[in-house]
């Protein structure tokens, strides 16, 4: 128990530090640069975690699941496979990223499609080095990592407002990733030595293994990815960049919202691995992080409910008086703060093909009902996360009773 909190409190500080800094980067730089700068910036940014998502094929849940039971010599063939598959994903997203016409610049203003290419790659890059972190616990070093990329995410913002400059936050936000992909990367090759890489056509059963794991966790990380990117776009293309900059802003709220039930599911995850390879269900795990997780992401909507008419004016005048353009970001997360964990257990119970089937629901409903509302503005989408994560949580929930129950 003393070791589980441990991990959870570096766990916590490692997810403060990384969604913490991004938020307070976008206040400092919501003052300082116009709307259609900081709409830009924030296309930027949703624009490049949905194309890293699609690009990262999935892997982390794989590669968590993997270093998770680490010591097995079949794990260690699946892990050395899983970094080549990511460093053929990043590659090949970069060059795609590259060659394809600008329209990643959306409506505001252009920004150079290199920096697209290089923030994708590096982030998918990321991506088994995360996984490791959450199969192997190993948080202390994602905390160090996250509070280096922090300081240089707030020297960056700080000086894109004094400038001006939206290249200045573009950049120091690709700097910032970097830094933390390879403390990231330095502290799971610390635990487990460097991997010993066979050629994937001479490494079948593995690359099996893997790709079976891969194709619906692909997909649902596709439909994750897609979903607050589609709805952005729909707001940005039905009422513009005001209201996308607000919308903008409350996506990063609603990230906020889930990172202590994101941090939990992460701690506990290796223990539902463990219990579902091990032929036991693993109904406390389950059910004190669902209460634990609805506890937090509920008192957290509950601060900013009461914060809000302050916290919006520090936008500045554009944003003041925005109506639950925090708080209804918030209250929509509340449903959704269980989704991960539900979905966890379900994917170690290698069910993943069902969890696929949620999440296009999910996708389905947060879309559908932003288009439906759209002259609500980023309303509507607040209200599409919370219709939608209701459903996907719900759906969840359901399908592990059955499963309990055919036990």
């Amino acid at each position: 128990m003393k070791a589980l909190f441990g991990n959870l409190v570096f766990a916590v500080l490692a997810q403060i530090l990384g969604r913490g800094s991004l938020v307070l980067a976008s206040l400092i730089l919501a003052g300082g640069l116009s709307v259609s700068d900081f709409a830009g910036y924030a296309n930027f940014h949703l624009t490049v975690n949905m194309l890293a998502t699609c690009a990262a094929l999935g892997i982390s849940v794989t590669a968590a699941r993997a270093f998770a039971t680490e010591t097995d010599n079949q794990s260690r063939g699946d892990i050395a496979t899983l970094w080549q598959i990511s460093a053929l994903s990043a590659l090949a997203a970069a060059l795609l990223i590259l060659l394809v016409p600008r329209w990643l610049g959306g409506e505001g203003p252009t920004v150079p499609t290199l920096y697209y290419a290089s923030a994708v790659a590096i982030i998918v890059m990321g991506i088994v080095p995360q996984g490791g972190i959450a199969g192997l616990a190993a948080f202390r070093g994602a905390f160090l990592a996250s509070l280096a990329a922090a300081a240089i995410t707030i020297a960056g913002a700080v000086t894109a407002r004094l400038t001006g400059s939206i290249e200045t936050a573009i950049l120091t936000f690709i700097a910032a990733v970097s830094v933390r992909v390879a403390g990231e990367t330095l502290t799971i090759l610390r635990r487990t030595g460097p991997p010993r890489f066979t050629p994937l056509h001479r490494s079948l059963p593995a690359l099996h293994r893997v790709l079976s794991m891969i194709g619906p966790m692909a997909l649902v990380s596709v439909l994750a990815a897609s979903g607050a990117w589609l709805a952005g776009q729909i707001i940005l293309r039905t009422t513009g960049e005001a209201q996308f900059a607000a919308y903008a802003i409350g996506v990063q709220w609603y990230g906020l919202g889930l990172f202590l039930p994101s941090v939990l599911s992460k701690v506990i995850f290796s223990r539902q691995v463990a219990a579902a390879t091990g032929g036991t269900a693993s109904p406390r795990i389950l059910n004190h992080g669902i209460l634990a997780a609805l506890a937090a992401s509920l008192s957290f909507a509950c601060l900013g409910l009461i914060a809000e008419p302050w916290l919006t004016r520090l936008y500045g005048p554009a944003f003041a008086g925005s109506p639950w353009m925090i708080a209804g970001f918030l209250l929509a997360a509340v449903p959704f703060s269980v989704a991960n964990i539900i979905g966890n257990e379900i994917v170690a119970r290698r069910l993943q093909k069902r969890w696929l089937l949620f999440s296009l629901i999910w996708l389905a409903i947060l879309c559908a009902t932003t288009w439906v509302l759209s002259p609500l503005g980023y309303i509507a989408a607040a209200i599409g996360f919370g219709l939608a994560g209701t459903a996907l949580s719900g759906l969840g929930f359901v399908q592990i009773h059955v499963q309990r129950n055919n036990l």
